[in-house]
């Protein structure tokens, strides 16, 4: 009998990780829809429907590689210290004030039909169970201005943008094997042009420290398409915040030696030949896995602190940098729009995004430490 066959893929070496899961000894297959919940099913149905079309769509775009050899590193999220999925959470009567948004996209939470310029806007409304309502507003902001899923693609005459860019909410399996949901973000095809996609919180008035973590998770051929490309084309930015003249970015880059790297950046933009600074992780592995595997998850925390000369990021706990410098421009123009969930620069890429919470000061479990009583699902 012929034995189901799946790919872990790890990226600090680019090496890949293939695993052969049996069948019982009577027959019969996995039957990945086992994850979703018998009260979820029609939302699982359209989910699965939605997901093939996508994942049919990346799986044309990547160009297939000669298998490297098999290497000996563990999976990153097979660390016995891994946080619980906070979608399983028992959910928090009171949210702390600093809290400024608490999101884990469960069934609460719903997602317009697209509208707007270019076909490209959708609205996040509702509210998770412990979570905040939508729409909500922070940092001098309208709720109008926030709690939109924007798509843009830089052709002009584009009527609609969906051939290119599309988003979902989309049941899967989370880092605990229990069911889950996330918002999944696609670059579909290459426009030709710029092209992005993102959780878009504008109108941003007032400046004010941020602390954002959440859950990403990259499709599994990301790492064949980073190869494709090549070390000088592929960029993937999957958070970034922005003022008239600075700009923050957390970002997936690729490199020969250590396959897919994480990267944080920061960019004066009155001086872009001097004012580009940027510091890599290659001590953390990136690792990929299909939507009904628990593996792949990776916990992403993120503090701007401009007034204070403050950024710093971490991934599972390591952190990427920890810049401390001057980060307000000479203008003093204050963030005007933050991405807590984006899909930018690169032509193909679909990204999960879980457990997100943005505050405005760092809680007592960051950077790994142990969970507070409100580690919400958030």
């Amino acid at each position: 009998m012929l034995l189901p066959f799946r790919e872990y893929r790890f990226a600090p070496t680019g090496l890949v990780f293939a695993t052969l899961l049996a069948l019982s000894a009577c027959g019969g297959s996995q039957d990945d829809s086992a994850f979703a919940s018998s009260a979820d099913a029609s939302v699982a149905a359209t989910d699965a429907s939605e997901a093939s079309t996508v994942d049919a769509v990346l799986k044309a775009a990547t160009t297939k590689l000669p298998v490297p050899r098999v290497g000996s590193e563990s999976p990153v999220d097979s660390a016995p210290d891994k946080a619980a999925n906070p979608d399983t959470t028992p959910p928090a009567t009171t949210l702390d004030p600093s809290t400024l948004l608490l999101i884990g996209f469960e069934t609460g939470i719903t997602l317009s039909e697209a509208s707007g310029a270019q076909r490209g806007d959708r609205t996040l409304a509702g509210q998770d169970t412990g979570g905040t309502a939508l729409p909500v507003a922070f940092a001098g902001a309208t709720v109008h201005d926030g709690n939109i899923v924007r798509a843009r693609v830089g052709h002009a005459g584009i009527s609609d943008v969906s051939p290119w860019l599309g988003a979902q909410l989309r049941s899967l399996t989370g880092a605990d094997s229990q069911p889950s949901r996330a918002l999944v973000l696609s670059s579909l095809a290459d426009s030709g042009a710029d092209q992005s996609i993102a959780l878009e919180y504008g109108g941003l008035t007032t400046e004010m420290p941020l602390y954002q973590r959440m859950r990403v998770k990259f499709d599994i051929d990301l790492l064949d398409r980073a190869r494709s490309l090549g070390s000088d084309r592929f960029f993937l930015t999957v958070w970034q915040a922005e003022s008239q003249d600075r700009r923050f970015r957390v970002k997936l880059t690729y490199s020969s030696t250590h396959g897919l790297v994480w990267q944080m950046k920061s960019e004066a933009l009155d001086d872009p030949q001097h004012g580009l600074w940027t510091q890599d992780l290659t001590s953390v592995a990136v690792p990929l896995a299909g939507e009904d595997s628990p593996m792949g998850w990776q916990t992403v925390e993120i503090w701007l602190d401009r007034a204070g000369g403050h950024f710093r990021v971490a991934i599972d706990g390591q952190t990427i940098g920890d810049k401390t410098d001057r980060l307000i421009g000479p203008q003093g123009t204050p963030i005007h729009t933050l991405r807590p969930a984006m899909v930018a620069h690169t032509p193909v890429a679909s990204v999960r995004f879980d457990a997100l919470q943005v505050r405005s000061s760092v809680p007592t479990d960051a950077w790994g430490g142990a969970a507070t009583s409100q580690a919400a699902s958030e």
